[in-house]
């Protein structure tokens, strides 16, 4: 791989996230600078209800507009979530028929319900049975599916769910992005799939618990 080397080839064994932080964190690699860490912008809304309107259609399974900007509230427009909904949406609605609002919010209760038993509840398992710096990274996830991430240095939210520190909470998110399960937009921080964030809030006995309010400096 060295300059000038022509007709190299690289085999690349076990998850394609493994292969890519090869590239951009380990400096032992071979292939390590090969490759530049992105945030792609949002697909616009406007765009991806076109897109979707014009797929329904086009299936012979034409979809309500309230369904498509329901499907679309439901995903957060994320991409893979998106088409996940979508084609469960579609696989449920007979041929010809109208997909409806309540198509789409059946099959959105059906995608939650699968996370039991997905590598989501896998990596949470394992996180929950780890060392504090892992049990952190879990209670970090309950934290964002339940209250947002505009607020994570709350204290009385830290120590809502078990953070010893309010100052624990950001490197327990930095760790999650690290895994490719959380990310961080505009100052916000947020759960990348957004079924496995509806899941964990669906599964939370702290949802809706009332937060006391933060003592003021003296």
């Amino acid at each position: 791989m060295s300059s000038g080397a022509n007709h190299v080839s690289l085999l690349f064994t076990g998850s394609i996230r493994n292969a890519l932080k090869m590239m951009l964190e380990d400096s032992h690699q071979p292939i390590f600078g090969e490759a530049t860490r992105m945030q792609l912008p949002s697909i616009e809304r406007a765009d991806f209800l076109e897109y979707l309107d014009f797929q329904f259609e086009a299936t012979g399974k034409p979809a309500e507009e309230q369904a498509l900007n329901h499907l679309l509230n439901l995903t957060r427009s994320h991409p893979r979530s998106t088409q996940q909904l979508a084609w469960e949406t579609w696989a449920n609605t007979p041929d010809g028929q109208l997909v409806t609002l309540e198509a789409v919010i059946g099959a959105h209760d059906r995608l939650v319900q699968t996370i039991e038993r997905s590598e989501f509840a896998s990596v949470l398992n394992v996180l929950a049975s780890g060392d504090e710096g892992e049990v952190n990274e879990v209670r970090a996830l309950q934290l964002l599916a339940d209250r947002g991430g505009d607020t994570i240095t709350s204290r009385p939210l830290a120590s809502l769910y078990g953070f010893s520190s309010h100052s624990r909470v950001r490197p327990a998110l930095v760790r999650l992005q690290g895994r490719g399960l959380v990310d961080e937009r505009d100052g916000s921080w947020y759960i990348v799939d957004p079924l496995f964030n509806e899941w964990l809030r669906r599964s939370s006995p702290l949802a809706d618990r009332p937060l006391l309010s933060e003592p003021e400096e003296s």
